[in-house]
């Protein structure tokens, strides 16, 4: 199987911790694509869900350590020379319209879909008293509204702080991507979760709500047991 990793132009702590795991796989014949990378804006937060990305090995690096070929482009217009069987988002930004059709682009995000889309979602899922999981799905021109493959919960501990529960969130997202090839033949749960729309950014004054009530949070998922239907 032919698998391209979409990655930066810059050092990306995912896209290492995606090659590290699929490279185990000797039946995957993996390929990294090369995307320039555009800086958001700085901004102030009060608490990191997640690790800084732009740390670890540049694909240079990688290309050399797990000896996969790298392929550079400037656009989502140009094709990928590869000829992929599936191509794994490690990092792209926004994908352009009309390239997901021209190849099986899969993608985990970390929330529940259709519950949890957009930016921020392990922020937005505990402000929205939604349970905390995993998603694999395909990339379609939607943000975030492909086909599911896969979905999972996180597990919330009674002493979880915040971090600790953000770690575990993100642990899972790169163990679920490693197995993705597996997760292809499983039968998604039917988790009967409302449909929403994408979020942006979680401005700061969400923030404040959101360390404010995650004691309540937790009591609230224990309670149900992070249960979506009666």
């Amino acid at each position: 199987m032919r698998v391209t990793i979409i990655t930066y132009d810059k050092p990306h702590l995912k896209t290492e911790q995606i090659l590290q795991s699929l490279s185990l796989d000797q039946d995957l014949e993996l390929s990294l694509l090369v995307v320039p990378f555009k800086e958001r804006k700085k901004r102030t937060v009060l608490f990191r869900h997640r690790p800084d990305m732009l740390q670890g090995m540049d694909y240079k690096d990688l290309s050399l350590c797990y000896n996969v070929p790298v392929q550079k482009i400037f656009s989502f217009k140009e094709r990928i020379k590869f000829n992929p069987d599936y191509v794994i988002v490690g990092g792209a930004g926004i994908i352009d319209q009309g390239y997901p059709s021209l190849y099986k682009i899969i993608n985990v995000h970390p929330g529940l879909i259709p519950a949890a889309r957009g930016l921020d979602s392990f922020k937005w899922s505990i402000l929205n008293n939604l349970p905390l999981g995993i998603t694999l799905h395909v990339i379609d021109d939607i943000i975030d509204a492909g086909k599911v493959i896969y979905r999972v919960k996180t597990p919330i501990l009674e002493n979880d702080s915040l971090e600790s529960l953000a770690k575990r969130h993100y642990n899972l997202e790169i163990s679920v991507i490693g197995h993705f090839r597996t997760l292809l033949k499983s039968k998604d749960t039917d988790l009967c979760i409302p449909a929403m729309e994408a979020n942006r950014r979680m401005p700061i004054d969400k923030e404040r709500l959101v360390i404010d009530q995650f004691d309540n949070y937790k009591k609230i998922m224990q309670l149900s047991s992070g249960r979506f239907c009666s």
